[in-house]
């Protein structure tokens, strides 16, 4: 009898405690690699819904054995936390802390708990705070951490130039393409290809301009003045296509009497970012694009000089921009969620739900802190890098800008995207089609 009731105690426990971390392997075999998240309190009052303000990034850059390592980001409102951690992980269970200076977080959980809608490879985390907050976080594998050089060193270009203008080919009249801020020419490879296959080559003459994005955009503007100059494109009248930062360098070209028959902007700063006071492009010449500031609010009355008060209006109708806006919306996940320890008696997994924050689309990872920073800081829609309503050039003092401008673009194109989609026309073929309406027909073979 005793015997049968032993055996009958291995076959309960054995039921109650299946995906216990002391017998199975996780399913996730190595930890290294970019994951993202967002940290909602447990005593959320999930009824306001309030905008979430703590988006965690892991970059973990080495694992091996029972250790992983890297570099624990963290985007709130207030600012931009960057901290080196170390975890251990052993068979299906781990954990890690940071210290972020300011609190002390601790994370823990098992390998085999897992989420029911999303596909993507994924891993939960029990977490709490030093400040007595704490909850569970769904943490997701990001595709790319750097997409189109976001990240990388501002790019130089040949030799010791600063400024590049390159032809592509093609006849008409000439189209000067001006990437942004810490990219380069390269960025239109994809947008120019598609355009040349459709037989826009024939009809207009393809130009690039390059340059060092440290430079401020008034300096920059002016140097474009001189390249298309010399170049003998001034009395052809291009037309200008810029992303981010090269729709200020296109304007500060225009101020520098440059001349131009359309400017079409995606996703350009025209009344400034706060990411340039504090986000994740804060560097040598951003502190330029900061809501209204006086680069900005001069470049501005520059052009209203350029004009008469009432030819403005006819000024302003040359330009076209388009705005980015990544979306989301804090929703309920079930979550089959296992414990980090098993107990000795009873189930080791059990279904739950979480509350938590999820994006519309797989947005690049880099800018889901951006958008966070952003919304935090009261500045409303964006697509990660840009208020959606500064690269629409019209900014309402009612979000608290300390400016009020609202030129009369002629066309504009709200998307939903990133910043660094716009380029690429297999991601935001509706952008790519508002290009193309600007420049007409291709001229059939």
């Amino acid at each position: 009898m005793r015997k049968v009731f032993l055996l009958a105690l291995v076959v309960f426990v054995s039921l109650m405690g299946c995906n216990s971390g002391s017998n199975s392997h996780s399913s996730l075999k190595n930890l290294k690699g970019y994951w993202d998240g967002v940290l909602v309190d447990s005593k959320l009052d999930t009824v306001k819904q309030p905008v979430p303000d703590n988006y965690v990034f892991l970059d973990i850059s080495y694992h091996q054995g029972d250790v992983f390592s890297g570099h624990f980001y963290r985007q709130t409102a207030a600012g931009r936390d960057k901290t080196f951690f170390m975890g251990y992980a052993n068979d299906d269970r781990f954990e890690f802390s940071v210290n972020t200076g300011n609190d002390q977080l601790n994370f823990s959980g098992n390998f085999n708990s897992k989420v029911y809608e999303i596909e993507k490879e994924h891993f939960l985390a029990d977490w709490t705070s030093s400040d007595g907050s704490s909850g569970t976080v769904i943490f997701t594998s990001t595709d790319s951490h750097i997409e189109q050089g976001a990240t990388s060193a501002p790019s130089l270009l040949k030799g010791n130039e600063l400024y590049n203008l390159t032809k592509d080919g093609g006849s008409g009249q000439p189209i000067i393409f001006v990437h942004g801020l810490m990219s380069s020419p390269a960025s239109w490879d994809d947008m120019i290809e598609k355009l040349r296959e459709e037989g826009y080559f024939k009809k207009y003459e393809f130009w690039r301009f390059g340059y060092d994005t440290r430079q401020p955009f008034e300096v920059i503007g002016l140097e474009m003045y001189e390249q298309v100059k010399n170049a003998g494109l001034l009395p052809k009248k291009p037309i200008l296509v810029a992303h981010s930062m090269g729709g200020l360098v296109s304007r500060s070209y225009i101020a520098s009497g440059g001349t131009f028959s359309r400017l079409i902007t995606l996703d350009s700063p025209h009344c400034g970012t706060p990411e340039g006071a504090g986000g994740i492009f804060t560097g040598p010449g951003t502190i330029e694009m900061i809501s209204c500031s006086p680069s900005l609010v001069n470049l501005y009355l520059s052009e209203l000089s350029l004009k008469s008060e009432i030819e403005i209006a006819l000024f302003f109708s040359k330009f076209s921009v388009v705005s980015g806006k990544m979306t989301g919306r804090w929703k309920w996940v079930e979550v089959h969620k296992c414990l980090s320890k098993c107990p000795p008696i009873g189930p080791c997994c059990t279904n739950e739900w979480v509350y938590t924050w999820v994006f519309d689309r797989n947005y690049n990872s880099l800018l889901k802190a951006g958008w966070f920073f952003i919304v935090g800081t009261g500045y409303g829609d964006n697509d990660g890098a840009v208020p959606t309503a500064s690269s629409a050039f019209c900014v309402p003092s009612t979000i608290g800008w300390k400016c009020d401008i609202c030129p009369p673009i002629s066309s504009k194109l709200e998307t939903n995207c990133d910043h660094f989609m716009l380029q690429d026309p297999s991601k935001t073929p509706d952008v790519y089609e508002f290009v193309k309406k600007h420049l007409g027909a291709p001229i059939s073979p």
